[in-house]
């Protein structure tokens, strides 16, 4: 159990930071975190989710009209939040999910939205995709013979530097204009060159699509709607995504090991202070409590961790699930299970932003680097 602790956080036991405040929805949507047993409007679907990233893509693109408009710098900035989060939530959460094959009640439906939706936001099409992250949830996991840890490492995240250093070395990464470009690039090799025919002319037509919206509706709510957010402000939130999405350490568990250790709940905000008197001390980190919550954890929750992103944990002991849009409940509901059953979780969760990219960084400053073979496997 020390073991386990020392790798994924702390366990989980079905505690919810804000389980006893009013308007549990609201804390429920700022956390990602369920509430077990909570009375709920509605259970979520494959629909909600898709709908919901269609709903945060129309919010930013009004936004981006207002601000065209009227000039107002604060519609730009929700604007560009809610395109990021959209069309984030539709890559992490509904792309993937039909990259599974469990999205709609057919594969073949599956694949060809997929294909669609990642030309439209000029990602790697749903067919490579799905085959490197199919390697990610077999045997390679953790390993540098998984895609995404193999990615980690290529960044620049690996043992040998200190907590600070990773911490100063994703900052610059943000702002890098080499990464960017380098992103972009790979953007446009998958795109148009490590794909099928069929994929070569629908990103084609893609660009011709933007061409004559361009033209139509002019270049600047273009570029504050489309290229901008989803091609250079989607960049940091993918980066800020694979960094934290697991504990990537070398570690010589077996693959189902790692699936359940190397994986934990990441949930925004932060606990209100303790209960104080009425002191300048405690106003302090009353404001202190709101302004984080506001401006990182709530605008994290929206662009980063949207959608089932935070019970990705969840989803690495049931990927082939189709259960998957309830999957915050479903974990919450697993744990009360192993807790009732054995009186321990499997489960660890990390809760804040900054916490939770701070236990990453922990965790690879301390660990020995990646061995040539893959986790587990002799």
């Amino acid at each position: 159990m020390d073991e386990y602790k020392s790798i994924g956080g702390y366990v989980s036991t079905n505690r919810h930071r804000f389980e006893n405040y009013p308007f549990q929805f609201l804390w429920v949507f700022l956390s990602g975190k369920e509430i077990i047993n909570r009375k709920r409007f509605f259970k979520p679907s494959s629909i909600t989710h898709l709908w919901t990233a269609f709903i945060y893509l129309a919010v930013g693109a009004i936004g981006v009209a207002v601000f065209l408009e009227s000039k107002n710098i604060v519609y730009l900035l929700l604007s560009q939040l809610f395109i990021v989060g959209g069309s984030r939530y539709m890559i992490t959460t509904n792309m993937h999910m039909m990259s599974h094959g469990v999205f709609f009640n057919k594969k073949k439906i599956d694949f060809i939205f997929c294909e669609v939706l990642t030309t439209v936001f000029f990602v790697q099409s749903c067919q490579n995709y799905r085959a490197d992250h199919l390697n990610h949830h077999g045997k390679s996991f953790g390993s540098t013979e998984d895609g995404d840890a193999q990615q980690v490492v290529d960044l620049g995240f690996v043992s040998g530097k200190s907590k600070a250093q990773l911490w100063l070395h994703l900052l610059v990464l943000c702002v890098s204009p080499l990464f960017h470009f380098q992103s972009l690039k790979s953007r446009f090799i998958d795109n148009f060159w490590l794909c099928s025919n069929t994929r070569k002319v629908m990103s084609v037509s893609w660009l011709l699509i933007l061409g004559i919206g361009a033209d139509y509706i002019g270049f600047e709510w273009l570029f504050w709607a489309y290229l901008f957010p989803v091609l250079f402000l989607c960049q940091i939130a993918t980066l800020l995504q694979l960094i934290c999405e697991h504990i990537w350490i070398s570690t010589t568990l077996t693959p189902k090991q790692c699936h359940v250790q190397l994986t934990n709940g990441r949930y925004c905000g932060t606990e209100f202070p303790s209960t104080k008197s009425w002191t300048p001390l405690f106003l302090f980190d009353c404001c202190i409590w709101l302004l984080r919550n506001i401006l990182i954890e709530l605008p994290i929750r929206i662009a980063v961790f949207q959608g089932t992103v935070p019970s990705h944990d969840w989803h690495h002991q049931f990927c082939g699930s189709r259960k998957w849009p309830d999957s915050a409940m479903l974990r919450e509901e697993h744990i009360q299970k192993q807790l009732a059953e054995k009186g321990v979780s499997t489960y660890t969760e990390i809760w804040g932003t900054i916490e939770i990219i701070d236990n990453v960084f922990t965790h690879i400053s301390q660990s020995i680097a990646y061995p040539e073979k893959p986790c587990g496997i002799n």
